[in-house]
């Protein structure tokens, strides 16, 4: 059985109706989809907007994105976004690891766009050690790319299912609980 709560999320293991109790292969990803500048189906790109993404490392991934497990460091690359800065050209598909939570023990990606616009933050607890960011460069409607961007906190690695990275096995009754949510930031927040 799986049960959300507000703003938690929770999940149980619970057995089926037949009695038998197995283990639970578990990993959850929420995926937050925001526009800059003029709301839902807004006419601005992202490239002014500013990204801060407090990831030390990315996951290497190969050319269909499937991540390998490697990490490599941010510091001194394109996909340093751990000071809130102009997002640019940068292209992002991108899972970030070794995240650095504020000192509440709460991880914040927040983006911010020109002008008077309110920016919005994405929040996650320590049971997050990931979080992709999508900037939508791929899509197949070359009208929409670059139109918003995906944030998703992610309780294991895209791929985790085969590579084991970040996956978490529920026993029987065994519980687990995430926490994250959205917040308006900045001018007229």
């Amino acid at each position: 059985m799986s049960r959300a709560t507000d703003p938690a999320h929770e999940f149980d293991a619970e057995p089926p109706p037949s009695g038998r109790q197995f283990a639970l292969a578990f990993g959850d990803q929420r995926a937050v989809v925001v526009e800059v500048g003029g709301g839902l189906r807004g006419s601005q790109r992202i490239d002014d907007a500013h990204l801060l993404i407090p990831g030390g490392a990315t996951l290497s991934a190969d050319a269909r994105g499937i991540p390998d497990g490697r990490h490599l460091p941010v510091g001194g690359t394109p996909f340093d976004f751990r000071v809130s800065r102009r997002i640019g050209t940068t292209a992002l598909d991108t899972a970030y690891t070794d995240l650095q939570a504020d000192a509440d023990g709460v991880t914040r990606v927040s983006l911010s766009s020109p002008g008077e616009h309110p920016g919005v933050t994405v929040w996650m607890d320590g049971t997050h050690p990931f979080v992709m960011v999508y900037t939508g460069d791929t899509l197949s409607d070359a009208a929409r790319r670059r139109r918003g961007i995906a944030i998703e906190p992610m309780t294991c690695a895209p791929d985790a299912f085969n590579s084991g990275l970040g996956l978490r096995v529920l026993q029987p009754d065994e519980h687990f609980a995430t926490v994250w949510g959205i917040s308006p930031s900045g001018p007229g927040a």
